[in-house]
């Protein structure tokens, strides 16, 4: 029979709790590791459609016909790099479900910002509605920027 003495079942605890922390190590590593990836790369889409939609609203503005009226809107060139800079971080649909991003108040709270500014600067008149752009455009820009302090990977 073997005789087991103190240092034998020191050695004996320490290897059992080495293989433990590495098994807890391991799980970590393959289960919460990826989990805070996604988490990352999920903010960073965030953070990216927010600072593009805010760029295509602080674009200047220049008189443009649409719908056979001519009025201001943003300059098309600087809403298509506003939008090529988002495309540029090749992020897919598929990356993330809408689920993830409805979950956060930020798009509810972007597009509550653009309608209140859009029902401020819509009048009524004779022919139909009518919107004071620069003034739209102005104030949504400002409202938006004023959502950047409520949302800690915006700033």
């Amino acid at each position: 029979m073997v005789a087991v003495n103190k240092s034998n079942m020191k050695l004996v605890g320490a290897v059992v709790l080495a293989v433990i922390l590495t098994f807890a190590l391991c799980a970590w590593f393959f289960v919460q590791f990826p989990k805070m990836q996604h988490e990352k790369e999920l903010s960073t889409y965030k953070r990216a459609l927010f600072e593009s939609t805010l760029c295509q609203y602080s674009c200047p503005l220049v008189n443009t016909t649409y719908q056979n009226r001519t009025q201001e809107l943003p300059d098309k060139m600087c809403t298509d790099v506003c939008t090529a800079t988002l495309q540029a971080l090749n992020f897919s649909d598929k990356d993330f479900s809408n689920t993830e991003l409805i979950r956060d108040p930020l798009f509810k709270d972007m597009e509550s910002a653009i309608a209140g500014c859009r029902a401020e600067h819509t009048t009524q008149n004779a022919t139909g509605k009518y919107i004071d752009n620069r003034v739209f455009f102005g104030c949504s820009s400002e409202a938006l920027k004023g959502i950047v302090g409520k949302y800690e990977y915006l700033q």
